[in-house]
């Protein structure tokens, strides 16, 4: 209203926007949701990023315990923040059960919004990701479309993450662009069709202009 008031805003505009406006209360407002978000959460993270080698059936479950720890903890980054707590205590737990002091463990890195990206738990919690993404597209269970692009695009990846699984395609002998982009299945530049054209300037583009590889 400040800005209809300043003439910055059309009145008019604002109120067909706001005919329906819809609040959605935030995890601290609906702590008896997240048992039940966590255990949804967790299942998805584990298909997400499960070993080629590992079923279905293997996603880890958390204790009572745990669960009670993350509904009193105090989110202030919502469901994002609910989730990379979920993912870093799935890769780093020591069983198939996640414990209440592991989920302590990956709560801490949340715990200071000042936190050192290159911090060792950060750099470690990438390079797992990393290798478990190139895993699963070597075994052929995706392509870097679904993989890389799109989660990236969702803020589900970051971007140390990609420049890790640059690096790791990069050792398994992929030492240009085209390699690089046939190894993580982008796109087959020797193809030559315009849709493999188009796929791997696409590919190119999203690694040099958007996540800023060297």
């Amino acid at each position: 209203r400040q800005l209809i008031a300043a003439g910055s805003f059309r009145e008019d505009l604002y109120h067909r926007l706001s005919e329906l406006i819809i609040e959605v209360p935030s995890l601290n407002q609906r702590r008896e949701d997240i048992p039940d978000l966590a255990v949804h959460f967790l299942g998805r993270l584990f298909q997400a990023y499960r070993q080629p080698e590992q079923s279905s059936d293997e996603a880890p479950s958390l204790t009572t315990e745990a669960k009670d720890l993350l509904k009193r903890h105090h989110f202030t980054g919502n469901i994002r923040e609910l989730r990379s707590i979920l993912l870093r205590a799935m890769l780093f737990r020591q069983s198939k059960i996640i414990h209440v002091d592991e989920i302590e463990r990956a709560i801490q890195p949340q715990a200071s919004s000042n936190i050192d990206k290159s911090e060792p738990g950060q750099t470690a919690l990438a390079e797992q990701l990393a290798e478990n993404i190139l895993r699963k597209i070597l075994a052929g269970q995706h392509d870097f479309w679904e993989a890389v692009y799109h989660p990236y695009a969702k803020q589900e990846l970051t971007r140390e993450v990609v420049i890790k699984l640059i690096e790791k395609g990069r050792t398994e002998g992929a030492t240009t662009m085209p390699k690089l982009a046939r190894l993580l299945c982008a796109c087959d530049p020797a193809d030559g069709s315009d849709e493999e054209k188009k796929s791997f300037y696409r590919f190119k583009n999203f690694l040099y202009k958007t996540v800023r590889i060297n």
